[in-house]
């Protein structure tokens, strides 16, 4: 993902359009970006960065940000490209997760549709990684769902939601919470 500092919503839009990023980008102001710039001591902007699952950095800064580039520095640092394990493309009807509103304000709703039954856990996350909101696991019957998220209490910013079923995740979403 891209981090942005300093920018609105609307600057990383943009720039990503200009140089074709499509991966998560997330802002500085309106994304909590400011804060990861903080966090993990980013200097330099607009930046990529590799930051390992103990959150320790590898890659500072990977410019142009392309996906050659993104690829060569995750491997020279030991990461290991994988492909899709699963490799099933759903249509948009066949999404086990859809969030609406999405950006929110106050409270999102969470829309599961299930198509066999599942053991699901839910869980919400913020841009720095910290898990602040946990739908606990459910056994749930084929059909569809809706959970209210209450984000109130939580400033502005970009979310990710995830989907688990024994233990793996199936899906992450991006939420915008608008304050």
């Amino acid at each position: 993902m891209s981090i942005d500092k300093g920018n609105t919503n609307e600057d990383v839009i943009y720039y990503d359009s200009i140089h074709g990023v499509v991966y998560p980008s997330f802002s500085g102001q309106d994304g909590q970006g400011n804060e990861v710039h903080i966090l993990y001591e980013v200097i330099s902007t607009p930046t990529v960065i590799v930051i390992q699952p103990n959150r320790l950095i590898d890659v500072k800064q990977i410019w142009l940000p392309t996906l050659t580039n993104i690829i060569d520095s995750v491997t020279n640092v030991g990461g290991i490209i994988q492909p899709c394990l699963t490799n099933i493309q759903l249509s948009p009807e066949e999404e086990i997760l859809t969030i609406g509103p999405n950006p929110v304000k106050d409270y999102a709703y969470l829309y599961l549709n299930l198509k066999e039954e599942k053991e699901l856990v839910i869980n919400i996350y913020n841009l720095t990684g910290q898990k602040i909101m946990e739908f606990s696991p459910a056994y749930n019957n084929s059909g569809n769902y809706s959970l209210k998220a209450d984000f109130t209490n939580e400033p502005g910013g970009f979310y990710f939601v995830q989907v688990i079923e024994k233990g793996q995740v199936i899906t992450t979403k991006k939420l915008v919470l608008l304050k």
